[in-house]
């Protein structure tokens, strides 16, 4: 079963979203009001996923702790939450290693969606938000399509299936291939993309115009 931690200090929000991810068939391995509560969580306990406020009344921000927890070893994986997340919001949150950005103000079950996203090893973030903020220039539109140019067919479809949030297993099954071989093709894409992680390579994909937008899918237990 995939473990759950969750970093948020209002504590009415917090508490529900525990009892909806806990509903949702995830472990809820703890509920922390603080960054620092939740470096010390995460590292009693070992989640699977983070779920991060971004901002805090006391101490340190979300981003502060999603590059903590994404620089540890073994690494969580990191969703970040926002009262409101723009173009702003969700650059820095790329930057600093998140997996995923949504939006308190979503509805429960868009949040819920994000976190099925994340633990499966996929990323989360609202696609037309993707195309109005990190719409490219021209001069990087051309870089960018030259280097997609240099995917093999093999790569193409593997970014075409991380852009529709299909995880390692999910590309393994699909593909015909083993886990080692679908990793690498992923890194092999990173590499000619010029891009440190999958959500990266989908957010330049997307933006781009490579691939169309990932589908909403509605959360089932994991």
């Amino acid at each position: 079963m995939t473990r759950v931690l969750l970093c948020d200090d209002h504590v009415v929000f917090a508490d529900a979203l525990a009892m909806a991810v806990a509903a949702s068939g995830y472990e809820v391995v703890g509920v922390t009001r603080t960054v620092a509560e939740a470096l010390a969580q995460a590292r009693a306990t070992q989640p699977d996923v983070v779920v991060m406020d971004l901002h805090f009344e006391h101490g340190p921000d979300g981003l502060t702790g999603v590059r903590a927890l994404t620089g540890a070893s073994p690494a969580p994986r990191v969703l970040l939450l926002s009262g409101a997340v723009d173009g702003r919001v969700l650059t820095e949150a790329v930057e600093a290693g998140a997996d995923g950005v949504v939006s308190k103000a979503d509805p429960l079950e868009t949040v819920l969606t994000a976190v099925q996203r994340v633990a499966e090893g996929s990323f989360y973030a609202d696609p037309e938000l993707l195309r109005r903020s990190l719409r490219p220039s021209p001069a990087d539109l051309d870089q960018v399509h030259l280097a997609a140019q240099f995917l093999t067919p093999r790569e193409r479809e593997v970014l075409g299936r991380l852009v529709q949030g299909s995880s390692t297993r999910d590309l393994a099954e699909a593909m015909g291939v083993g886990v080692a071989t679908v990793r690498t093709h992923v890194q092999s894409v990173l590499n000619k993309l010029g891009v440190r992680s999958r959500l990266e390579a989908v957010t330049v994909a997307v933006a781009h115009g490579l691939h169309e937008p990932p589908l909403r899918r509605v959360p089932t237990r994991v």
